[in-house]
């Protein structure tokens, strides 16, 4: 009876272990899947960040692209309003061409009285 009650006893020892390693089992194997979804949607966020990255740095090269022209034609422009400017010194300022204009309004001819020589000799002989 005594073996019985151990065999007995043994027997419920032997399926409360089978029992927990069970259940520890089931808890592993749940622990392994919510693992792997991790793994899962890390590596989808690892790829999206790629991507991301990828695409901010073509956006990065073509704005640095941008901003070369943008500077080329800035010193561009620059150059040539240097030329300009050195070409404007080379022009007439608006107080020069008046005195310019007054002077040809004293030598034309249509605006003043000319005489001729003979005139001239027939004024002398007058007085």
């Amino acid at each position: 009876m005594i073996n019985m009650i151990e065999s007995k006893r043994l027997e419920l020892i032997l399926q409360e272990l089978i029992r927990r390693a069970n259940r520890s089992d089931r808890r592993l194997r749940i622990i392994e899947q919510r693992t792997q979804a991790l793994e899962s949607r890390t590596g989808s966020i690892e790829d999206i960040n790629f991507k991301q990255s990828k695409d901010i740095k073509k956006r990065i090269i073509d704005m640095e692209f941008t901003i070369k022209s943008f500077s080329d034609r800035i010193i561009k422009i620059e150059n040539d309003i240097n030329r300009i400017s050195e070409q404007l010194k080379g022009f007439a300022k608006k107080n020069e061409v008046k005195e310019i204009e007054s002077m040809f309004d004293l030598l034309n001819p249509i605006k003043q009285d000319f005489v001729t020589k003979k005139e001239l000799e027939e004024i002398l002989k007058r007085r």
